[in-house]
């Protein structure tokens, strides 16, 4: 079957002539890099699998027994047992790296001004959607005396990235459809947006379309606000230097889906003009329930992985990028009615955005 019939949009790149991205071949054995990363990730497992500090030792030791789910989806109630909805991150400090360290400094302030975002998602192996450049203005929600006062008591900061310009980007992984410039210029007017508290780190991101763009369009605004969310950092409680690590633990929305993410964030450098980071991310399904528009229809959710990589750079005492780019990857194994006992069948979704923020 093939992916069009998956995804009825009508903006959607042919990508019938381009080479198939091949994974990159096996580290060799003995090879540092290579460990470290096999390092990195028994250390996220296990964080994953710890759970709260708080949480009773019984239940410490039965989730270290469990691990991480092998189809990548909690069974019922057990994401709430790890992480509850709407909770603050939980960050784990792994090591404080070497000197000289840096202070990595949260606060809202820096949630404001412009900033580009440029934003790619794949559909499959063979469709796309156009790659766009968005132009947005930065800055927390303003709320008037009347809408507090009818809230009883202040809820959680949300953040808001006002889209003021949509333009084709430079580069396109097809031929752009006739019309598409029009069409992606109608999400001039649309939101990204983002919860936070006074620390102004963000959580929960999603969209608000504008009324004539189209819907289906809606997926490239998620990635950008996606974007920022992986390039707001939780801080670390100490200050860091190059070798740094730290995992940061929490459950969102993203993509229509439900997740536990562990965020694995290591310091690369560290000049006057900010701190470089990397981040490697992996992602669980908080349950079985599954929203993702454009699946085959009677389809189930058998399996979940969700994964992102990127590096970005954060200026002095600041903990949101002033530049970077991540990658995001989620590859779900459907059950089809009239399929074959045991089938599964294999779809995928790919975003890649890059951004950088005025001053």
């Amino acid at each position: 079957m093939p992916d069009r019939r998956w995804f009825a949009l009508g903006l959607l790149l042919g990508l019938a002539g381009c080479d198939e991205k091949k994974p990159p071949p096996a580290p060799a054995k003995n090879d540092p890099k290579a460990e470290a990363r096999s390092a990195a990730d028994a250390k996220l497992e296990a964080a994953m699998a710890a759970a709260s500090a708080k949480a009773p030792a019984a239940a410490k030791k039965a989730a270290a027994q469990e691990g991480p789910p092998e189809n990548g989806i909690f069974g019922p109630g057990a994401a709430d047992k790890l992480m509850a909805r709407g909770a603050p991150p939980k960050v784990e400090l792994m090591s404080d790296g070497s000197e000289p360290r840096s202070v990595i400094q949260p606060g809202a302030g820096a949630w404001r001004g412009t900033a580009t975002i440029t934003t790619g998602v794949r559909l499959g192996p063979r469709n796309a959607l156009p790659s766009i450049e968005f132009s947005v203005g930065l800055g927390p929600e303003k709320k008037d005396k009347k809408d507090e006062a009818d809230a009883g008591a202040a809820g959680p900061l949300v953040l808001l990235g006002a889209v003021s310009g949509a333009k084709p980007a430079a580069e396109q992984p097809g031929k752009l459809p006739e019309g598409v410039q029009k069409e992606v210029a109608k999400l001039k007017g649309s939101q990204l947006r983002w919860e936070s508290d006074e620390q102004g780190v963000a959580r929960s991101p999603s969209s608000v379309l504008a009324k004539d763009a189209q819907a289906e369009l809606q997926r490239s605004l998620d990635a950008s606000a996606e974007a920022l969310f992986y390039l707001s950092v939780p801080p670390p409680p100490k200050p860091v230097g190059v070798g740094a690590a730290w995992i940061a633990g929490s459950r969102q929305v993203l993509g229509g889906i439900e997740v536990v993410s562990y965020r694995l964030y290591k310091v690369k450098s560290i000049s006057p003009e900010g701190v470089v980071l990397t981040i490697e991310s992996k992602e669980y399904a908080a349950s079985e329930k599954f929203s993702v528009p454009g699946l085959p229809p009677g389809a189930s959710v058998a399996q979940f992985e969700g994964t992102a990589q990127g590096e970005f750079t954060l200026p002095p005492r600041e903990s949101l990028a002033i530049s970077g780019a991540v990658t995001r990857q989620v590859t779900l194994g459907l059950q089809v009615e009239n399929a074959p006992q045991g089938s599964v069948m294999g779809v995928q979704f790919v975003s890649e955005a890059s951004v950088k923020r005025g001053k």
